[in-house]
């Protein structure tokens, strides 16, 4: 998945140089009657530590009413090293019309850097369970869960091998 949406984009890229070099703009004019989507594909939840407190507001009702005013279609619950707030969210937004999509930031090894950020998201179906399985799958011990200072001890392709095996 990854690999492909990289070559997505640097297939578009060179149809955008390509337009620019010809005098039309790439994607000048958009398709009509097309819906447009307010997006958050990174929120972080009290299960991340350091999260910023809602002030005694149950936290999975506060960001559920803070997307909507803001617009808000669709956010993904990108928790550091954690999905232990994902069904509590989930719940809070049913019968709202917002999307919650599961995910996790990871941090692990690529090349040189040890400090490499990764931010997974699932299937829409996906629950806490199954992202603390991932965690479980990649070896991520129970008592660091949800911090952002925790660094994989595994190179990047080991752990984009079992995101992608995990959909």
């Amino acid at each position: 998945v990854f690999r492909n949406a990289a070559e997505e984009t640097r297939r578009k890229q060179l149809q955008l140089r390509k337009a620019k070099g010809s005098g039309r703009a790439f994607l000048a004019n958009p398709a009509k009657n097309t819906k447009k989507y307010s997006i958050d594909l990174r929120v972080h939840s009290p299960a991340t530590e350091g999260y910023f407190s809602t002030g005694g507001v149950e936290p999975a009702a506060a960001l559920v009413r803070l997307a909507k005013a803001k617009g808000i279609d669709v956010l993904a619950i990108t928790d550091s090293f954690s999905g232990s707030m994902l069904d509590e969210i989930k719940k809070t937004a049913e019968g709202i019309k917002i999307t919650i999509l599961p995910g996790i930031e990871l941090s692990c090894r690529l090349g040189y850097c040890d400090d490499f950020q990764i931010v997974a998201i699932f299937p829409e179906s996906y629950s806490g369970a199954d992202i603390e399985r991932v965690l479980d799958e990649l070896n991520v011990p129970l008592e660091l869960r949800g911090r952002p200072s925790y660094n994989l001890k595994a190179d990047f392709d080991d752990v984009l091998k079992i995101i992608e095996n995990r959909g």
